[in-house]
Order: structure tokens, then C-alpha cells, then sequence
């Protein structure tokens, strides 16, 4: 519908699902105004693109122009991303903001008890190993076509490395994974 200054606004609610080539999603209810250009998607918001799956309580992104401009999960975030078979990589946090650039994620800032579970490729293209890490804060600074530049994660950090073949059901997945 129109506002009271001619702008659109669009509501949608009750189990809300949306669907376009690049990008799906569920939530429970989504408003979007054209005043702000923010899409906000409300309750147990889940969305998906490619292998990638993005859940929290609420996702608001902010357009500029038609185009993605930056994301936020204000409370509760968690990425999944599928490597292969039952593996995936992993991260959460009570807050997460992604910024983008030419329709690319180039840096996501994760705060609030971050947890990792990461599954890092080896030179001959396998995979052999977990690495679970727990911090504070973490900055992902990505290069074109979602490659990982620089990662890192503070204050202070513990974690552990763990071979695939001593662990367990239990160490492939972070609490919340569905």
C-alpha cells in the first residue's frame, strides 16, 4: 500500500516465504518501507542462498539502490554453510552486521559470545580436520567471490583442532544447527 507521503510499503505476515532465483527465505512476518529501504524479516527468520543458510530472530537489510547496501541480525545470529555430505561450517553470535559491495558480502562483523566451527581445506582438496573456536568479537574481511582474506577473532580466544576420524557425532555441529 501507499503511505500518508506516497511511499510504498509492503507487510506480510503469518509464515511468511519468499522466493527469487538467487535468494530464499522464511519468517514468521516482513515489512518493508520505502522511506527507510529496510527489509525486515520478524520472528525465527531463515534465509538461504546457494549452500549458504542465515538464521536469527530478525534480519533487517538496508537497500540502496536496488542493490543490498547491509545487513544485520540484531539479536541472535547463525550461519551455516554446507561443505559436503554432513559437514558444515559454522558461526554464531548474539549480533552479526554484514557489509556489501558490488552485490558481494566484504566484511562481516560478528559480536557477543562467538562461536566458530570451521572445516579447513587441505592442499590436496580434502578435509581431515574440525577447528572449533570460541571469542568475544570477530571481523571476517572477505575478497571477491566470498574468499576469506583475513579473520579474526578476540579477545580472548580458546579453542581446538580436531581430526575427522576422532570426532565425534556431537563436535560436527554448533548448538542451534538445524
Amino acid at each position: 500500500f501507499l503511505d500518508k507521503d506516497s511511499l510504498r510499503v509492503l507487510v506480510a505476515h503469518d509464515r511468511v516465504r519468499f522466493y527469487r532465483y538467487d535468494i530464499q527465505g522464511v519468517c514468521d512476518s516482513m515489512a518493508f518501507s520505502q522511506a527507510d529501504t529496510i527489509l525486515n524479516l520478524y520472528q525465527h527468520a531463515v534465509v538461504w542462498s546457494g549452500e549458504r543458510q542465515v538464521s536469527g530472530n530478525e534480519i533487517n537489510v538496508h537497500f540502496n539502490d536496488s542493490t543490498v547496501d547491509w545487513a544485520t541480525l540484531p539479536d541472535f545470529a547463525f550461519v551455516a554453510e554446507r561443505i559436503e555430505d554432513i559437514y558444515y561450517n559454522q558461526l554464531a553470535g548474539k549480533t552479526m552486521k554484514a557489509y556489501f559491495e558490488n552485490q558481494e558480502m566484504r566484511q562481516l562483523d560478528v559480536n557477543g559470545n562467538v562461536r566458530l566451527l570451521t572445516y579447513p581445506m587441505e592442499n590436496d582438496s580434502t578435509y581431515n580436520k574440525l577447528i572449533r573456536a570460541e571469542g568475544s568479537t570477530m571481523v571476517v574481511k572477505l575478497k571477491p567471490k566470498q574468499q576469506i582474506d583475513k579473520m579474526t577473532l578476540w579477545p580472548e580466544v580458546v579453542g581446538k583442532a580436531i581430526p575427522l576420524y576422532l570426532s565425534r557425532r556431537t563436535d560436527l555441529y554448533l548448538d542451534n544447527f538445524k
